[in-house]
This record gives structure tokens, sequence and C-alpha cells, in this order.
């Protein structure tokens, strides 16, 4: 997810989120995987991400992997 500068802070993302999140419960995905960029880390934590693994270098820019485990769509 990149955000520029002026839209950081409006709470986009998190509205963002939401239904992206609901789309994958409902093809009964069980988790999903994103690179964060490490600084943003805890941005994603606030999602229920978690790190898995060490920290790596992609496009220069250390990263780390963070996997949410899905649950069930609510019918």
């Amino acid at each position: 997810m990149a955000v520029l500068a002026n839209g950081a802070g409006t709470g986009w993302a998190p509205r963002s989120w939401r239904p992206l999140l609901e789309r994958a419960r409902k093809r009964s995905m069980r988790h999903v995987t994103l690179h964060a960029q490490t600084h943003a880390a805890g941005f994603y934590r606030r999602f229920g991400f978690n790190e898995r693994g060490e920290e790596f270098l992609e496009a220069e820019i250390p990263h780390v992997e963070m996997t949410l485990e899905l649950f069930p769509a609510r019918e």
C-alpha cells in the first residue's frame, strides 16, 4: 500500500483494508501476506498482522514479511 504524503493520517488506509480483507474471507483465503517497510510494521500490527522471519531488503529498503490469519466470513 502506498499513500501520498498529503493522504497520510486521513484514515484512508484503514477504510480501504476492511473491504479487501472481507473479500479475501469470502474467497476462503486462510491468510494474507505482505512485505512491509520495517518502519511501517507497527501500522500493520494494528490490523492484526504479525511479523514473520527476518528483515530483508526490497528495492534497497528494509522490509519484513507480515501475515494476517483470516477467519471465515460471517454469514
